[in-house]
């Protein structure tokens, strides 16, 4: 199983000091595109979590602007995170195209997902394209966390499960990365069980 360091920061400036993981096994595709992609999370303290991902692809297909809708069809980056895994299997799937269009849901697997319920604080994402890459960064509230999984208190030496993803399925070079290999015959993200452990520094 993968594992991954999660800094505890105080400001949102201070995710350049992160871990790198890096979304290098790409699998299900044989074209050969496997676009340099990296990931990194932060736990701001008494607020929320943090992530950032890059990507290094220049031909970027962004068509999705519909709010939770399909944006895995275009250039997109995803991170899915449980944040009590001992106390089930559901998982929020934050999935982001470079125009900013977010897909969010929650459950535990491919089949039982559901949109975030009326009053949760939905997360944030922002995008930036530059002329060799895209980066993507994802805010959850800790008042979301808490909703949603039942916790906000996290202290150092506590495990979190996720995995940081990289996709276009309508591209012109379909591909399929991701940080914690899944380990299928067939293409699917959504399989918590290979999730890798996300540790609380």
């Amino acid at each position: 199983m993968e594992r991954y360091e999660i800094l505890t920061v105080e400001s949102p400036d201070e995710i350049v000091r992160a871990p790198i993981a890096r979304v290098d096994c790409f699998r299900w595709m044989s074209n050969g595109y496997t676009p340099r992609t990296e990931a990194a999370l932060v736990y701001l303290r008494g607020r929320g979590f943090l992530a950032r991902l890059t990507s290094f692809e220049t031909a970027l297909r962004a068509e999705c602007r519909e709010e939770d809708g399909e944006v895995y069809r275009d250039s997109c980056l995803e991170f899915f995170v449980n944040f009590a895994p001992e106390r089930g299997r559901d998982y929020l799937n934050l999935e982001v195209n470079p125009l900013g269009t977010l897909h969010c849901k929650f459950g535990p697997g491919r089949a039982g997902r559901r949109v975030l319920p009326a009053g949760v604080e939905r997360p944030r994402a922002a995008c930036a394209v530059q002329p060799d890459c895209w980066t993507a960064e994802l805010f959850l509230s800790l008042a979301a966390v808490e909703t949603l999984f039942g916790r906000g208190d996290f202290v150092p030496g506590e495990a979190l499960r996720g995995n940081f993803y990289k996709c276009g399925d309508g591209t012109s070079l379909p591909h399929y990365g991701m940080w914690s290999p899944v380990l299928t015959e067939e293409a699917d993200f959504h399989r918590p069980e290979y999730f890798g452990e996300l540790v609380l520094v």
